[in-house]
């Protein structure tokens, strides 16, 4: 066990005969008086540890005792009305149309106005040919020329496909979707 020295306070052993730092001799009462007092600091010191295990312990049993309040879950949510989506762009049926521009090629050209007061993106026209009989012929799909499609505004947009004899006597459709495949509702007026 380390003591201190009465001289200088250097800790030093209790079993040694003098200090080594200031040299003061070390009688055996000088010894025996310092190794009491260490003792006694050290059991003053695991006293005190010993309390507060014990208030810790007492406290955090209180702590697991006190009721614990439960939360009232929150109402459910009123249940939502099904509304009709809203239309977000306008074709005039007379606004469109599709002709032979070739031997070889089909060009379909129109245009289109949002009508949902949001900015609309990457939106795509895509048009759908058939025969006579209403056989699906070919469907091309292409962005509208404006990106993004500002509230109100008119936007032209035009394909191009290889020219297929069924097409003569056929006809053509047009619908609009997000370049992510989601369906815009469109409202084709007279």
């Amino acid at each position: 066990m380390l003591i201190p020295c009465p001289e200088c306070k250097q800790q030093i052993s209790e079993q040694a005969t003098s200090c080594p730092k200031c040299g003061r001799p070390m009688s055996r009462d000088d010894r025996a008086k310092a190794t009491d007092a260490a003792r006694g600091q050290k059991v003053v010191g695991c006293s005190v540890l010993i309390v507060l295990a014990i208030v810790l312990a007492l406290w955090m049993s209180a702590e697991l005792r006190i009721p614990v309040r439960s939360i009232p879950p929150s109402p459910p949510p009123p249940p939502r009305t099904l509304q009709a989506p809203s239309y977000v762009l306008e074709v005039v049926r007379g606004d469109w149309n599709w002709r032979k521009v070739s031997d070889r090629y089909v060009t379909a050209e129109g245009r289109v106005r949002n009508i949902s007061g949001e900015p609309l993106h990457n939106v795509m026209a895509v048009v759908e040919f058939e025969s006579e009989d209403g056989t699906f012929i070919t469907s091309e799909d292409v962005l509208i020329d404006y990106d993004p499609l500002l509230p109100n505004q008119i936007s032209p947009w035009s394909v191009i496909v290889t020219w297929n004899p069924a097409m003569r006597n056929g006809g053509a459709t047009v619908r609009f979707r997000s370049f992510d495949g989601e369906a815009l509702r469109t409202k084709v007026v007279e």
